[in-house]
C-alpha cells in the first residue's frame, strides 16, 4: 500500500476516496537524482498548495520511504489535472557550493568534507547524514583540488566517482526505512 505526503500533509492514500491521484511513476537511477511524476485531479484538496523547490514529496510503500524529493515543476494537462514532476534527494546537493580547495587524505574524508559543507549551507530538509563509505584507494590516500566554485554534487561526481575511484551514491532512510533524514552512503558496490 502506498501513501504520499506533501511535507507533512497526506495527499494520497489508496484506501481513502478524497486522497486519490490519477497516476504516479517513480524512476530511480544509479548516481542520479531519480524522479517521481504524478497527477492530481482538479478537485483534489491540495491542488494549489505546492511550492516549487520547497515542497517535499515523500512516497511510502508499506510504511517505508521509497522516494523523497522536491517539486521541480507542475503543469496543467488537457483535462485540468496538475502534473507534478519531482526530483529525488540527490538533487539537493546542487543547492550548495564548494569553495576552491586543495585536499589530501582518504576518499572517505573527502566525501565527508563535501557532505558537511553542503549541510552547512542548506535548509534542514536538504541535509544528509553521512553513512557507510566502502570506496577506497589502493594507497588510501588521494589528492584533489578545485579552483572554481562548483556545486557539491558536481564535486562529488568529478572528484570521487569520475576520478578513477568509481562507486555509487546510495541514499537510505535508517535501518527500517522510515527515518525522514536521509543517509547518504558511498559504496564500491551494492
Amino acid at each position: 500500500m502506498y501513501k504520499i505526503f506533501a511535507d507533512n500533509t497526506l495527499i494520497y492514500d489508496s484506501t481513502l476516496e478524497d486522497y486519490k491521484i490519477s497516476k504516479g511513476l517513480i524512476t530511480l537511477e544509479t548516481n542520479k537524482s531519480g524522479s517521481f511524476v504524478f497527477s492530481l485531479y482538479p478537485y483534489h484538496f491540495y491542488y494549489d498548495n505546492f511550492i516549487r523547490l520547497k515542497t517535499v514529496i515523500t512516497v511510502y510503500k508499506s510504511g517505508k520511504i521509497v522516494f523523497r524529493g522536491r517539486i521541480l515543476n507542475d503543469v496543467t494537462d488537457y483535462w485540468n489535472n496538475k502534473v507534478i514532476t519531482c526530483e529525488g534527494e540527490l538533487g539537493f546537493l546542487q543547492d550548495s557550493i564548494i569553495r576552491p580547495f586543495s585536499f589530501s587524505g582518504t576518499p572517505e574524508a573527502l566525501f565527508a568534507k563535501f557532505i558537511q559543507e553542503h549541510n552547512a549551507q542548506v535548509d534542514e530538509f536538504k541535509r544528509f547524514k553521512i553513512g557507510t563509505v566502502t570506496v577506497v584507494d589502493p594507497n588510501n590516500y588521494i589528492s584533489r583540488s578545485n579552483s572554481g566554485y562548483e556545486s557539491s554534487l558536481s564535486n562529488l561526481n568529478s572528484r570521487l566517482i569520475e576520478d578513477s575511484l568509481g562507486g555509487y551514491f546510495y541514499i537510505t532512510h535508517g535501518e527500517d526505512g522510515t527515518d525522514p533524514i536521509p543517509t547518504i552512503n558511498y559504496l564500491a558496490d551494492f
